[in-house]
């Protein structure tokens, strides 16, 4: 192929790779001393890929940490919503607890409400995020399955479980605190 040709269809306008297929019994030295004259240098398959292993490597760490840093701000958000939500609840523990509820029970109920609310969105942000991730695996491997590490997804749902039931938990015993005397 013409390297003009070659050098257009790149992002660089550069030529990184010169892929040669030798046939068996090739003298190495020969087929190097062909390609020194290009300026290339010769690696096998093995070199190849390590060669950009510790790049392939940075790059991920890179993605899970934007990753983490967007499931932070999504973290902070949600338990934002859900601390307010119960703040706002306290005229009703209030009553409650006027007509008879003991402390207890009030944290029972939004206990099990919290375990609700946090089992129901373990559920619907699986069925939700699963039709993405099949069309990437389709498109990635072939296959219509994703590939989920089970200890990431374990980590993921006990994550969204303590973020849950803790911030309702955190949020009912502020509001069945006494005010005070201003």
């Amino acid at each position: 192929m013409a390297n003009d040709t070659l050098r257009s269809h790149t992002t660089t306008g550069l030529n990184d790779y010169l892929l040669v297929t030798a046939e068996p019994g090739t003298d190495p030295g020969g087929l190097n001393a062909a390609v020194s004259d290009l300026g290339l240098t010769i690696l096998d398959r093995e070199e190849l890929g390590a060669a950009g292993a510790a790049e392939r490597n940075a790059e991920s760490w890179v993605s899970i940490l934007a990753m983490l840093v967007l499931l932070g701000y999504l973290g902070v958000s949600v338990v934002n919503t859900l601390v307010m939500a119960t703040a706002r609840r306290r005229p009703e523990m209030l009553l409650l607890r006027t007509l008879g509820a003991s402390d207890a029970q009030l944290r029972r109920m939004t206990g099990l409400e919290s375990v609700a609310v946090a089992g129901i969105a373990v559920v619907l942000g699986t069925a939700l995020a699963v039709p993405p991730l099949m069309g990437i695996a389709v498109s990635v491997s072939g296959q219509p399955l994703p590939t989920i590490p089970p200890l990431a997804y374990l980590l993921l749902i006990g994550a969204t479980a303590v973020l849950g039931t803790g911030s309702i938990a955190v949020a009912t015993r502020a509001a069945l605190r006494p005010e005070r005397a201003g």
